[in-house]
């Protein structure tokens, strides 16, 4: 299994540690899950299975126990077209190291960690190359050209790290997180939420997350003719299956290919 961020793992312990009272192997019941949120019993199914392992047998014993609840199953909100449009205008009135900030997870499909924890060194090579060589989810090293996103990259190496106090010189940022806040990666990620809630306010559409801004990269990908494959890799999924639910194709989409009648 590849390697948790730690952030995920620290949810899976306390989840874990809630419902069984420890976060190792082998787990006895404590108390009535049923009352739990289905959410949070997906979370606990997913922590279970990576605590056991391989050993899906001892791990399905404790998967049966967990019950599932019934409900009307909603499709995910992923930003159309028409709202990215006016999410990117909107993002063009910030200044110039928000803007990019606001925009990146939509330009070049990075997950909010992998943006946060975007090296400068790797910035500084990219704007240079053309190409940006980081580190993506499970510690794998991933190229991307970015000839077309250079402007930003520029402006994000202009922009300082944001100051402790008012005394502060500015200075330069190590990781991208450090434009948006000097605190832990989770203080970071909610800043990067509320700046792309802020953005969304200003356009007038619906509030979503940073990562819906992923979705909308892999959506443009395949609307622009790029192969399954190639959403794969741009998007780092180690399986395809993975990449299909950052695909989301509308009528429009499939009207084009209609023939007339």
């Amino acid at each position: 299994m590849r390697p948790l961020a730690p952030r995920s793992e620290k949810l899976y312990r306390r989840l874990l540690s809630r419902a069984f009272g420890s976060a190792d192997p082998p787990f006895f019941s404590r108390g009535d899950l049923s009352q739990w949120p289905e959410p949070q019993k997906d979370l606990l199914r997913a922590a279970v299975k990576r605590a056991y392992g391989e050993d899906s047998t001892g791990a399905q014993a404790i998967l049966h126990g967990i019950p599932r609840g019934y409900r009307i199953e909603k499709l995910a909100r992923i930003p159309s077209e028409d709202d990215a449009l006016k999410y990117e205008k909107a993002a063009a009135k910030l200044p110039k190291s928000l803007q990019a900030m606001a925009i990146l997870p939509m330009a070049l499909g990075f997950r909010a960690e992998e943006l946060l924890a975007l090296p400068r060194e790797a910035v500084e090579t990219a704007v240079r190359s053309g190409e940006l060589v980081f580190i993506r989810k499970g510690g794998r090293e991933h190229a991307l050209r970015v000839a077309k996103s250079k402007e930003m990259l520029r402006a994000l190496l202009k922009t300082p790290a944001k100051q402790r106090r008012h005394l502060d010189l500015p200075e330069e940022w190590r990781h991208a997180g450090e434009i948006l806040g000097r605190g832990t990666i989770e203080s970071q990620y909610q800043a990067l939420y509320r700046l792309v809630a802020r953005v969304c306010r200003e356009a007038g559409i619906e509030r979503f997350s940073p990562h819906k801004l992923r979705h909308v990269f892999g959506t443009r990908l395949n609307r622009d003719g790029a192969s399954p494959f190639t959403v794969q890799y741009a998007l780092n999924h180690k399986n395809i299956r993975t990449t299909q639910r950052y695909v989301h194709p509308g009528a429009a989409d499939a009207e084009k290919f209609m023939r007339e009648f």
